[in-house]
């Protein structure tokens, strides 16, 4: 592949120290936590980084002592309301809001386990005061997004696809109050959370195979979405899974038509994600590598490798007016990379 020749750049800045896999990651660019990355990991561990002033670890601590050893941190949403306190989701259904301005984070509210089950990172919709997770617990069908209130963490919604077509694997804010879901099915929805009973359109174009199955536990396999992003100014949606495709679909009223792909080296992409600009893309794989790609014309432009395990989850994030994107990995590093 034509990417894999082009010469490695370097990370400016690398973190060691996570109890296990980098599970997630979100960037403060504001407030009273500004230039403060926070990561997520294994063990419930949750991880507070200064990028900016002293570049080292600043808050370590648990955020659920009861889960279990392989309870992971899903995602980290900072408040929209409240600049120090952000909401932590984990794998066995919990949802936690801690205050962490104070030299010790202090944990303000907690949701009960078990509600929202799912592998699916939390979603925060600020201009509703909302976070969607899966709610298959609740709504007694697998293939079920929630709604809460951001800062209750009350019911407010179910979105609950009308047949089983496999648990949310990823979620993405579109726009005018509506988010894309993409099943393990292959299926990707569009809901207006302002109608939230039926969605405003399922698309089966990721889907390569069988139609979809109303039984829950099918295997779909090489059909199953584990990456997506959405860009609201042209419209268009890009999506990776256990494949070694990554594609591209343009947005309508009634569907998802397909744009373009470009395939990878390897199988597998755990991560994509548009830089805020929509000038590059960013997609991290089973290979140990993210690959840089302009946005426009998805062309090559840089390989960034230097874990020694899967690169789990992307950010970007402003350092001392540099554009970088940070990488997390399963090996429990997170690298920050200068880009133009």
């Amino acid at each position: 592949m034509a990417s894999d020749k082009l010469p490695p750049p370097e990370p400016s800045l690398t973190f060691h120290g996570s109890e296990g896999t980098v599970s997630c990651m979100r960037y403060k660019s504001e407030g009273l936590l500004a230039g403060r990355l926070f990561s997520g990991s294994t063990h419930t561990f949750v991880y507070v980084w200064d990028l900016v002033s002293t570049k080292k670890l600043s808050t370590k601590f648990r955020c659920d002592e009861l889960a279990e050893k392989n309870d992971t941190v899903l995602s980290i949403i900072p408040s929209a309301r409240t600049s120090d306190e952000v909401s932590i989701q984990v794998r066995n259904g919990s949802l936690h809001k801690w205050r962490l301005a104070e030299s010790t984070p202090v944990r303000l509210q907690v949701s009960s386990p078990g509600q929202q089950l799912g592998f699916c990172p939390a979603l925060d919709l600020p201009e509703a005061a909302l976070i969607a997770l899966p709610s298959g617990g609740v709504a007694r069908n697998a293939s079920a997004l929630g709604l809460v209130d951001a800062e209750t963490f009350e019911p407010a919604a179910l979105l609950c696809p009308e047949e089983c077509i496999g648990p949310p694997m990823r979620a993405a804010r579109y726009k005018d109050r509506q988010l894309f879901v993409a099943h393990e099915s292959g299926d990707v929805l569009l809901w207006d959370i302002r109608s939230p009973s039926l969605p405003v359109f399922v698309s089966s174009a990721f889907r390569t195979s069988s139609p979809r199955s109303v039984h829950c536990d099918e295997d779909f396999g090489a059909l199953t979405p584990l990456a997506l992003d959405v860009d609201t100014d042209r419209d268009l949606l890009i999506v990776g899974g256990t494949s070694n495709l990554l594609r591209r679909f343009k947005i309508t009223p009634t569907g998802l038509d397909p744009l373009d792909s470009t395939s990878l080296s390897t199988s597998g992409v755990s991560d994509v994600k548009i830089r805020p600009d929509n000038k590059i893309v960013t997609v991290s794989s089973w290979d140990f590598t993210a690959r840089i790609y302009s946005w426009k014309a998805l062309k090559p432009l840089a390989v960034l490798d230097m874990h020694k395990d899967t690169v789990q989850c992307i950010e970007y994030a402003m350092v001392r007016e540099r554009n970088c994107v940070v990488l997390g990995g399963k090996d429990g590093l997170i690298s920050v990379w200068p880009l133009y």
